[in-house]
């Protein structure tokens, strides 16, 4: 892991401000992600694609490719460590940040037939458990309804 302080601290904001992604809040949490990401110009860079991995012999800006690579480790770690022991099968193995970036969106930002089903569904269901807090209940109303908006559909 590297030592450079600024890396050191994304790790710890990170694990104290972001919420740990679970099946129902990729919304909230890529919001978060992106909080932590904007502190590095290049990290933001790197996931938004605008910085593309140099080659060997060139420097792209000011970055060479062993410096886009320190970053994108610090990425991926940046998001393993943000994501649930139920979802880690879907960052486990892969080689960069951008990957496990990539995975995320794949699965939760596809606008397919069945993801909009499972969503409105899950929308429908959602009842408040008198044990806990209401706003556990209005977090998850706002959370499905921000992940049916991103696909498209109106909640009214």
């Amino acid at each position: 892991m590297s030592t450079d302080p600024e890396a050191r601290y994304m790790l710890h904001l990170s694990s104290k401000k972001v919420t740990s992604l679970t099946e129902n809040n990729y919304h909230t949490w890529k919001s978060e992600m992106m909080m932590v990401f904007y502190m590095d110009s290049t990290i933001d860079g790197i996931i938004s694609g605008t910085i593309p991995r140099p080659a060997a012999d060139e420097a792209k800006g000011a970055i060479t490719q062993a410096a886009w690579d320190a970053k994108d480790r610090l990425t991926l770690t940046l998001i393993w460590s943000t994501v649930s022991k139920e979802l880690g099968h879907l960052v486990l193995g892969r080689k960069s940040g951008l990957e496990a970036w990539k995975a995320l969106q794949a699965k939760y930002e596809s606008s397919t037939w069945s993801r909009r089903v499972t969503l409105r569904s899950a929308f429908h269901r959602v009842k408040h458990d008198p044990s806990k807090p209401i706003a556990h209940y209005v977090q998850q109303v706002i959370e499905l309804k921000s992940q049916l908006e991103a696909l498209g559909e109106t909640i009214s």
